[in-house]
């Protein structure tokens, strides 16, 4: 059975990707004021007891330049939720906690 196509707004589009942008520039702004090396998921892993999964999809979607790429490693809301609260115990600023649980798509 064929797919129906829905047609998109542009508007609606350009919003999607700054959210996304704007949820990756948080998430990289966290993981530098926990003062994990934001190249190594494994050693955020560590720092902040995490899964090495979770800590790798965080930093993949970070780091990824293309955000329609990007969203192939968001983890979910748990995934997302569980990562700021690991920073906010650890040593991020509250400033970098704040913006991230202030991110779309949280």
């Amino acid at each position: 059975m064929p797919r129906r196509f829905i047609p998109t707004s542009e508007p609606l589009l350009e919003e999607c990707k700054n959210s996304l942008q704007m949820l990756q520039d948080a998430l990289l702004a966290l993981i530098k004021a926990c003062g994990a090396d934001q190249d190594h998921a494994f050693a955020l892993s560590q720092r902040l007891s995490i899964d090495k999964s979770l800590a790798w999809r965080i930093v993949r979607f970070a780091k990824e330049h293309d955000v329609n790429q990007a969203v192939e490693f968001l983890p979910g809301d748990s995934g997302l939720n569980i990562f700021i609260h690991k920073c906010q115990r650890g040593s991020s600023t509250r400033d970098a906690t704040q913006i991230a649980y202030q991110a779309p798509l949280i």
